[in-house]
């Protein structure tokens, strides 16, 4: 089991240096304020003449190379159905049909615009469940009551699953998702049918469901699972194949991050 909890551990590591990184020149970005831009060049020298044009909220642009602090963008042009406008089209390309430029430095950025993303996208991330409730049952004469038990087993691992973002000028998301974790068990004679003759910590594996509430990265979730325990200790296990209903908390460590550098496009 340590074998397994070691490669799980690397594997999660993995999985997160790869969706750590996603270049900011990637995707469209838009606006959620109104905003001062001056043009400039490709290249991020200035424009003779250029004084600062306001770009309206829910503008929607393109990150085509980055300069020092600075981001160089261009106005996206308004898709097949949209409206078009003057105004648009002034922002977009000048008269003889160059293209036009904008600084927007990434302070700015960070204050006045989000990437667009869809509402709803796949999502990674780690949680861990604090609080496990195992619900009882009376049974049989002659056998092993399975009582109601409140437990905060460790427990760490990866889920998976879809989440939707239903105003993107909120923090707030809500996702589907399934897990695969690992859970360190308090196991007692009685719970083991008196396999066991002392109380021990047992390893186990747990799948798990559930709904996660998402907070500008803070997680709450409330989850169900089952605990699947190795060897004959899970096999006089009395919780086995019964699921749990749980409450977590969690820090979304997978999270796309823009990157700085000096790639350029044109």
């Amino acid at each position: 089991m340590k074998h397994f909890l070691l490669l799980f551990l690397l594997f999660t590591a993995t999985i997160g240096g790869t969706f750590a990184q996603t270049d900011s020149r990637d995707g469209r970005h838009i606006f959620n304020h109104d905003i001062p831009l001056t043009q400039c060049n490709f290249d991020g020298s200035p424009v003779s003449g250029a004084v600062p044009q306001p770009i309206s909220a829910n503008t929607i642009f393109t990150i085509r190379t980055i300069v020092d602090t600075d981001y160089i963008i261009r106005i996206a042009r308004f898709t097949a159905g949209e409206k078009f406008t003057e105004k648009n089209i002034a922002l977009v390309a000048t008269a003889a049909g160059t293209d036009i430029y904008f600084k927007l430095s990434v302070a700015n950025y960070n204050a006045f615009a989000v990437r667009l993303e869809k509402k709803g996208n796949f999502t990674v991330g780690a949680a861990t469940t604090l609080i496990k409730i195992r619900p009882g049952r009376k049974s049989e004469e002659g056998k092993y009551n399975i009582y109601s038990e409140f437990g905060n087993d460790f427990n760490i691992g990866i889920s998976a699953g879809w989440k939707i973002r239903p105003n993107r000028l909120s923090p707030a998301t809500h996702s589907l998702v399934g897990g695969l974790s690992f859970s360190s068990i308090k196991a007692t004679p009685y719970t083991t049918k008196n396999y066991l003759t002392a109380e021990a910590i047992q390893s186990c594996v747990t799948f798990s469901g559930g709904y996660v509430f998402e907070y500008d990265k803070f997680q709450v979730t409330l989850f169900s699972g089952l605990d699947v325990m190795p060897g004959q200790i899970g096999r006089s296990w009395i919780y086995k194949d019964r699921p749990w209903l749980g409450l977590g908390f969690g820090f979304q460590i997978f999270r796309a991050q823009g990157t700085a550098g000096n790639k350029t496009s044109s």
